[in-house]
């Protein structure tokens, strides 16, 4: 058995943890709610150092293949940049291809994700709270915000 030891001070543990940035995903769901779920996440970034990826899922139905999705990637590229610009902060953009939203998910956050997601206001369940109900179930920390 090898057992490395590494000794640090409590100094130099303290400064690489504020160092290090928090991964905030901000889940795309649609062009409005990605611009007002990245707004919220640069609200709540404030003074931090963080880390943003804009995360779009594009579910691929059974009968295409893998590498021919039902939408132009080009497209919702640009769609991605136009809105990651606008924002203050760093955000990288991420296209996850998956054939269901579960799979899409365990691919695209890491391990207790901080998730930011926006969701207009309706009498009846939103795709994006049951969203939201699926990513804490998975053991992610979701903030819902709801645009106007």
């Amino acid at each position: 058995m090898n057992l490395q030891i590494r000794k640090t001070s409590l100094r130099e543990l303290e400064a690489t943890a504020f160092e290090r940035a928090f991964d905030v995903v901000v889940l795309y769901t649609s062009s409005a709610m990605a611009e007002a779920a990245l707004k919220r996440a640069e609200e709540l970034a404030n003074g931090m150092n963080v880390h943003i990826r804009l995360v779009c899922t594009q579910i691929i139905p059974y009968p295409l293949p893998m590498d021919q999705p039902p939408i132009n990637l080009q497209h919702l590229e640009q769609e991605l940049e136009r809105i990651s610009v606008q924002s203050g902060l760093d955000v990288e953009g991420e296209i996850v291809l998956a054939r269901d939203m579960q799979t899409a998910l365990k691919s695209a956050l890491r391990s207790h994700s901080i998730v930011v997601m926006a969701s207009s206001r309706r009498l009846w369940r939103t795709r994006e709270e049951s969203l939201k109900e699926e990513c804490v179930k998975a053991g992610h920390e979701v903030v819902l915000c709801y645009a106007r």
